[in-house]
């Protein structure tokens, strides 16, 4: 781990964004591939529902980030960069029912397109694999240089480095 992987992430960079919004298109471009093949309706939906599911979560969850709070009238974060800041910033963790609701948007978003996945299993597999590499590089690298001390999933005090 180098000095700079050791200390925790004040602020985010347009290169930290692209690359982590450049990973996370690897499923989301996948699932629209194999949902366009069977209906471009439908491929219509999954967009907009995407776009719900990270509206509620950036509701609910991101309201209560640090970074959100920070970044005046747009957000600077790796995965939101010039999204408008229109909800009011929250202070202190998110309680029970916005955790259950960034969540449930989660999910939603994931699982949504596994019913047009399951047609092409190897599309099925990249999409699996794009979520897990996604999930395992933030767990790595981000989660452990959070300055979001209420995140579930911070690790910052997991860092001997810190």
């Amino acid at each position: 781990m180098t000095q700079q992987d050791s200390e925790l992430k004040t602020a985010y960079t347009f290169t930290d964004f692209l690359a982590w919004a450049l990973l996370a298109l690897i499923p989301v471009l996948t699932a629209i591939h194999a949902i366009s093949k069977a209906s471009l309706i439908w491929t219509a939906v999954y967009i907009v529902v995407l776009a719900a599911c990270l509206l509620v979560v950036h509701r609910f969850f991101c309201t209560h980030c640090p970074h959100y709070k920070n970044t005046g009238r747009t957000t600077k974060c790796i995965f939101l960069w010039y999204f408008p800041a229109v909800f009011e910033p929250k202070t202190g963790a998110a309680g029970f029912m916005e955790k259950s609701a960034a969540a449930l948007a989660g999910v939603v978003a994931v699982a949504f397109p596994v019913y047009w996945l399951l047609a092409v299993p190897l599309l099925l597999a990249v999409y699996a694999l794009g979520w897990a590499v996604l999930f395992i590089f933030l767990n790595r690298y981000e989660c452990v240089r959070c300055i979001h001390r209420e995140c579930p999933m911070n690790r910052a005090h997991d860092n001997p480095q810190l």
